[in-house]
């Protein structure tokens, strides 16, 4: 999916996360809300130099009155959140993409193995 990293940032004065210590450098998220958590946890994955897939048909928003105050639908919102984030923090994909994925991973598992 995406060329995995071989080195974490993490903040000054604090160490690396758990997931770094477990070999872990890409992540796949999905949740909800798309606006919120799934936002949040987005950014500081890919702050902290995770490779990170979201799965767009894995999250779900809710409607939102903007700024201005309007009324947003949740597609609207859904999809904002996951313009503000692709290719930047992440890379969107359907979950077919990330089942397609790791399937060829276990195929290239197994065909190592034997």
């Amino acid at each position: 999916m995406w060329r995995t990293r071989t080195r974490i940032r993490s903040a000054p004065g604090h160490r690396a996360p758990r997931s770094c210590e477990r070999g872990w450098l890409e992540f796949v998220v999905a949740g909800v809300s798309t606006s919120n958590s799934v936002e949040a946890t987005v950014r500081m994955a890919g702050n902290l130099g995770f490779a990170v897939s979201l799965v767009e048909d894995g999250c779900f928003a809710f409607d939102k009155i903007d700024w201005q105050g309007r009324p947003r639908r949740t597609e609207e919102v859904h999809a904002m959140s996951l313009a503000n984030l692709h290719g930047e923090y992440c890379r969107v994909c359907a979950s077919a993409d990330v089942l397609a994925a790791l399937g060829n991973n276990a195929d290239q598992a197994r065909s190592q193995a034997t």
